[in-house]
Parts: C-alpha cells; structure tokens; sequence
C-alpha cells in the first residue's frame, strides 16, 4: 500500500468536507508549519534564505489575505494589513537574512491559529460566529472561504 497517497486522500477527503471556518484554520495552521520550518532552515543556514517553507508562507499568507471581503467595517480593515504586514515583513526577512522577522510572524500565526480554533469551538457548540462588541457585522467581511 502505497501510504503517501492514502495520506493524501485523507487530506483531500477532509478538505473537501471541511466547513469554510476549517478551510481558514488549515491555511492558518500550514502557514505556521512553514514559519517554522522556516526558522529551523535559518537558526541552520546562518540566516532566511528563499526556500520552499518561506514559498509556501507566502502563499498561505496571500491566501488568507485574498480571503477577505471588501469592507467598512474596521475589523476586516484591521486583518488585512495585518496579513499584507506580515508579507512585508516576510519579504524583509528574506531580504536582510534576519531570522527574528520570521519568529514574529510565527508569533502573529500562533495569536491567529488560537482565534480561529475558538471560531471552530463556537461552530461546533452551536453558535453563530462570534460578534465583536458592539454588535457590529465585521466578522462577516471575513471570507470564510480560505
């Protein structure tokens, strides 16, 4: 038995059924495998270089970032730039070889990875999504679909 394609298709059956919340939370979730190994790759290299990990972060961050609704409301506003800062701050790591950037997106990924497994707890228990204070719709701009 070939047990890389099994994996895969366990992977694709379970993207495929995945509600639009875990979509995100998946993205957030490999986003954060690759900082890391990005930061692995660097503590070893001496510093960032370009790499696969750092490709596919930026993927997933594009991703995330793509998956935002055009919005008002300041919520939807607010994790934008943040995702356009951490491709910024990305590409200043790979730039200046500074592995520390990568560590601070790493940070920002773990705060993000936390959010979206408390959207997934608030799903599952039955809710609806969150509201911010304030009873505003902000958290609707944010595509769901990852």
């Amino acid at each position: 038995m070939d047990y890389r394609r099994a994996g895969n298709d366990v992977m694709e059956t379970e993207v495929l059924t995945a509600s639009p919340a875990k979509l995100r939370r998946m993205t957030v979730e490999f986003a954060l495998r690759n900082a890391n190994l990005a930061i692995e790759q660097a503590t070893t290299d001496g510093g960032v270089r370009k790499s696969e990990a750092t490709l596919n972060l930026r993927d997933a961050l594009t991703e995330l970032l793509g998956g935002i609704r055009p919005s008002e409301e300041a919520l939807p506003k607010q994790v934008a730039d943040m995702y356009v800062f951490l491709l910024q701050w990305l590409t200043s790591a790979e730039v200046d070889g500074d592995r520390e950037k990568l560590v601070d997106i790493s940070r920002v990924l773990e705060i993000e990875l936390d959010t979206w497994n408390q959207v997934a707890l608030t799903t599952i228990s039955g809710s609806s999504v969150p509201q911010s204070s304030g009873g505003d719709e902000s958290l609707e701009s944010i595509c769901f679909d990852a």
